[in-house]
């Protein structure tokens, strides 16, 4: 810690960045624009939320990850490129969500109750959203995660979990 060197280096690429993916215009889009589909399709395919701190202050957001069908939302038509986008629109609104409550730092809670591998890690659609948005979220949104609480998951998320956190 307190590389002022290498700091200054990630401050200055994701500057760039946020530039090139002109993030300030993303940020501003409805959850529907940002998504270029209806807002009830990303709730419907990837069932999430933010709302409300932890015991500590920190913003919750709330997935549920065995009810993610994203492979789904690409068979309708979403383009891969809208759900990146989208997360990028989400990282922003969480972004917001820790100004507003004063804090440095978000808790996910997972829900992974009917979660399988197959509908996550065997899809190859699955496999470069999972990829392209782990490289974007380290890149550019680093050590805003407190902590993730995983609950109602299968042994599956186990071993799933080994082959994600070798992206991250």
């Amino acid at each position: 810690g307190g590389n002022v060197k290498k700091a200054a280096t990630m401050y200055a690429t994701t500057a760039q960045w946020r530039m090139h993916a002109a993030v300030d215009e993303i940020r501003r889009l409805s959850a529907s624009e940002a998504l270029g589909a209806d807002l009830d399709l990303p709730k419907h395919f990837v069932p999430h939320m933010h709302g409300g701190v932890d015991r500590t202050g920190h913003p919750l957001i709330i997935k549920h990850f065995g009810l993610t069908y994203m492979h789904k939302a690409v068979a309708a038509g979403i383009p891969l490129e809208n759900i990146c986008r989208y997360n990028i629109w989400l990282k922003e609104q969480y972004i917001d969500a820790l100004a507003a409550n004063r804090a440095t730092e978000w808790t996910v809670i997972i829900d992974g109750a009917g979660w399988t591998p197959a509908k996550f890690l065997f899809d190859s659609s699955m496999i470069r959203l999972v990829y392209r948005t782990a490289i974007v979220d380290t890149a550019h949104y680093p050590e805003l995660l407190h902590r993730v609480i995983c609950i109602n998951s299968p042994p599956s998320v186990a071993y799933s979990w080994s082959i994600i956190s070798k992206w991250l």
